[in-house]
């Protein structure tokens, strides 16, 4: 079993099953950003990641392993008994780098050391290529700094005496921690070549034309208020998990690197889902089933084939 966090300040609150969503209600109603652990049947155990509100990771972890799930399946993993919700609330940042760590467990690289000894691992692990996280743990506090491959962090969380930093004050933090002996942890996204621009630039640019075609006709459908909202939950998906693309009125920002055609049509599926499940629960699903069909209809015909030949919508 995965554990995320030893010193993050935890909640618990005791819910019936029939309650749980009208728990996620308030949460997303909220704004709130955190994870949430749900005991599962047969000692399993769910994860849930939120970023204001809107939840951007769900996995099913057993003794032996970790799966993703959708949320349609949350129900059937849950005994029927009252059970207890445990939450730490975090910055979207933290949210990150939870993610990252159940993303790449099991750790790389595990040393036992001393304080002064960690400036050195951080200095050397963060020249590596590739995304990282390097947790260190002391006996009343934990740090985690998020690393972007040959880059200075400034990504970091710290958790002690019962409060929690983030980026430089968090690294301050953890590069002050009073000598004594720590337990490090290396996680390492896999090292995987970046799909060649020319490859992938044709599939980018189509998702690009068909999403700014979506939420231009969502805007003269239902205003340009809640285009704006739109954007908004879009962009926080986007944030949560990491991916370099960002949603702008007359623009997408698609910087993301993909190591396969594979993983980008996957994830701009996610976002095109992400789409239709907002506006459906503003106009409707026939409304949505609409404004989809007509986008599709008003785009090139070279685009509609690649989106078609990938299976993106």
């Amino acid at each position: 079993m995965i554990h995320l966090f030893t010193h993050v300040p935890v909640t618990q609150k005791l819910i019936r099953p029939s309650q749980l969503p009208l728990l996620l209600r308030d949460y997303q109603v909220d704004g709130s950003s955190g994870v949430l652990w749900l005991g599962g049947i047969d000692d399993s155990q769910i994860i849930m990641l939120l970023v204001e509100g809107m939840t951007i990771y769900l996995a099913h972890l057993t003794k032996d392993r970790s799966e993703t799930v959708d949320l349609s399946q949350l129900p059937s993993l849950l005994p029927s008994r009252n059970s207890i919700v445990r939450t730490a609330w975090l910055p979207a940042e933290g949210v990150r780098i939870a993610k990252a760590i159940l993303d790449w467990h099991p750790p790389a690289d595990t040393r036992s050391c001393e304080t002064h000894d960690f400036a050195a691992l951080l200095q050397d692990w963060s020249q590596a290529p590739g995304n990282g996280v390097i947790r260190v743990t002391w006996t009343g506090a934990e740090g985690f700094v998020l690393l972007a491959g040959r880059s200075t962090p400034a990504t970091a969380m710290y958790a002690g005496s019962g409060r929690i930093l983030i980026g430089a004050e968090a690294l301050s933090a953890i590069h002050s921690q009073p000598e004594g002996p720590c337990t490090v942890a290396w996680y390492r996204a896999p090292h995987l070549p970046a799909l060649p621009e020319g490859e992938i630039a044709p599939l980018r640019e189509a998702f690009a034309t068909t999403m700014i075609q979506l939420y231009q006709n969502y805007a003269r459908l239902a205003g340009v208020g809640l285009m704006q909202v739109l954007l908004a939950e879009l962009n926080r998906k986007t944030v949560g998990n990491g991916w370099q693309i960002r949603f702008k009125a007359n623009l997408v920002e698609d910087h993301q690197v993909f190591p396969s055609m594979a993983m980008a049509v996957g994830v701009y599926r996610q976002l095109l889902h992400e789409m239709a499940q907002h506006t459906s629960m503003v106009v409707g699903l026939q409304v949505t089933d609409r404004l989809f069909r007509e986008a599709l209809n008003l785009l090139p015909e070279s685009t509609r084939v690649l989106l078609q030949q990938y299976e993106v919508v």
